[in-house]
């Protein structure tokens, strides 16, 4: 990827995977499939709803709303896409935009053939949902197929912006399945595991091993067959926590990701392993900028509406993500959709006292506390003492 397109691309996926790893469990995303659907919602925003998913992009812009640079953006990315799927045969990537039957998306040059648009009704939640997995199961081999389910499916719906990506390679080396062994795998909690081990062949790896001063990280460079994709495993320094290595990112991922990793001789074993998640991005897209698309989006370059008599808003943001890495190689596939709904769709927010809460008794004249506490436990009122 050119710098003009790496630079934004890392600081938003560093920012990303940072503000979603925080807590004690794995995480798999992909930032491409992420990236490719927010940049189409760029290209079809316009005021302020382009300028803020320009912020989160990290898309530079010295007025704040340059609309030529950001136009400018968008193409450079589908260019990229085009560049990268023509080369890698092994990684596909698709986009669909399912639309509400009686809505129609605008014409434009810049659209075409970037991705499929299907219309469907949105009344029929059930039929709806199931021609959506059925395609995004189709476009990841079948190791997505519920990305979304008819529950959350509303007749206000408007749009749903899929893009899903898959990916299946291997190894250029592979590792010798009678080799494989059980080993000690120290989880993050501390506790033990025993696990299925891959070990190097021939100990001839493409590796780096001294620690940079701002990385902190031992990393080795394991590339696919016939591909010019590689996995970098990235090995934090003894006494250094994952999830502080993880905080890190958004300062050392460019540096991180640029290592350059020559062949040596090194004692290679990374575990097996399988898991998939799904992610919630409402929160931390708010965080990093897109707010304002939540409570009211401007979508007029990509959708026919009336924003004064039929305003729009994005519901629902999430990511569905899985891997899989043996002696053979690697399969991952991924899922990212957008929902937008009218206004009616909005529900009433919920504020239910179900976990530890605070509370303050005030003078409503001046605002100063009389009494200040925090509710953290409750007897049970069946209990018996």
């Amino acid at each position: 990827m050119a710098d003009a397109l790496f630079a934004p691309a890392n600081d938003f996926s560093a920012n990303l995977f940072s503000s979603l790893s925080a807590g004690d469990t794995n995480v798999i995303l992909s930032p491409i499939s992420i990236l490719s659907t927010l940049y189409l919602l760029l290209y079809g925003s316009a005021g302020s709803s382009k300028t803020n998913i320009a912020k989160t992009l990290r898309i530079p812009s010295k007025s704040g709303q340059d609309e030529e640079k950001i136009n400018l953006a968008y193409e450079k990315f589908q260019s990229f896409k085009k560049e990268f799927k023509n080369r890698e045969p092994t990684f596909q990537i698709n986009e669909n935009i399912f639309v509400r039957q009686d809505r129609q998306i605008k014409p434009s040059a810049s659209f075409e053939g970037k991705f499929q648009l299907t219309k469907v009704n949105f009344e029929e939640s059930k039929e709806t949902a199931k021609k959506i997995n059925d395609w995004v199961s189709t476009s990841t081999g079948g190791l997505i197929q519920n990305i979304i389910d008819a529950g959350s499916i509303s007749p206000d719906t408007i749009l749903q912006i899929l893009n899903t990506v898959y990916f299946k390679g291997a190894w250029e080396k592979e590792f010798d399945e009678n080799k494989i062994k059980d080993e000690t795998f120290k989880n993050f909690n501390n506790q033990e595991a025993t696990v299925d081990m891959l070990i190097s062949a021939d100990n001839k790896l493409h590796a780096y091993y001294k620690s940079k001063s701002n990385i902190k990280a031992q990393i080795v460079e394991l590339p696919y067959l016939n591909s010019n994709l590689s996995m970098l495993v990235v090995l934090p320094d003894q006494g250094v926590a994952i999830n502080d290595f993880i905080k890190q990112l958004p300062k050392i991922q460019g540096s991180l990701l640029k290592t350059e990793t020559s062949e040596s001789k090194v004692e290679f074993m990374m575990p097996k392993f399988k898991f998939d998640n799904d992610l919630s991005l409402n929160e931390v897209l708010i965080q990093m900028g897109m707010g304002e698309l939540f409570i009211e989006a401007n979508l007029s370059k990509m959708l026919i509406y009336n924003a004064e008599t039929q305003p729009i808003q994005i519901s629902d943001i999430t990511h569905a993500a899985v891997i899989e890495v043996d002696e053979k190689g690697t399969t991952a596939a991924a899922a990212t959709k957008i929902q937008v709904v009218s206004y009616s769709f909005i529900q009433n927010p919920q504020f239910i006292c179900n976990r530890p809460f605070m509370f303050y008794i005030i003078d409503r004249n001046t605002r100063l506390p009389l009494f200040t506490g925090v509710v953290k436990n409750l007897p049970d009122k069946y209990a018996t003492f």
